[in-house]
């Protein structure tokens, strides 16, 4: 098992952070979690975690939380960032750019928060903004049957 690296700790510390109770579940997970593998390719990395059989599950057991951004050296546009909770636990993380190679250090220059803005009747687009937002992170935590960004 790897130990979690600083923008994978900060990525878990944002999209963890909240008073909701399923949030809550997942930071308590995270304080235990470990890395099983690191998989990369030109545009990102996925990091599959391993948590604890006996943890506690989070409700809704299905989530994707993606509500932050993060701007990296040497990456030409913000790095996209999905957490997905599959039957309660943490499972991955996944870190996405559009173009541009992917480095092989990491040095974040600044993260943020996103908010869903309608776009359409069934899209949204996404805003940067310095605090999270309460609507888009309901969304998120209403479970993947409910599309969302967050």
């Amino acid at each position: 098992m790897l130990p979690l690296r600083a923008h994978e700790l900060l990525s878990l510390e944002l999209l963890l952070a909240g008073p909701e109770s399923p949030l809550a579940v997942l930071r308590t997970q995270a304080e235990k979690v470990g890395v099983s593998r690191r998989t990369y390719n030109s545009f990102g990395e996925y990091v599959d975690f391993v948590v604890p059989p006996a943890a506690e599950r989070a409700i809704p057991s299905n989530l994707i939380l993606g509500d932050i951004e993060l701007n990296v050296t040497g990456v030409s546009h913000p790095v996209t960032v999905l957490l997905y909770i599959e039957n309660g636990l943490l499972s991955h993380l996944e870190f996405s750019t559009i173009e541009g190679d992917w480095p092989e250090e990491l040095s974040i220059e600044s993260a943020y928060y996103l908010r869903e803005v309608p776009s359409g009747q069934q899209s949204f687009a996404l805003e940067p903004v310095q605090f999270r937002h309460p609507t888009t992170l309901a969304r998120a935590l209403a479970g993947r049957g409910t599309p969302s960004a967050a």
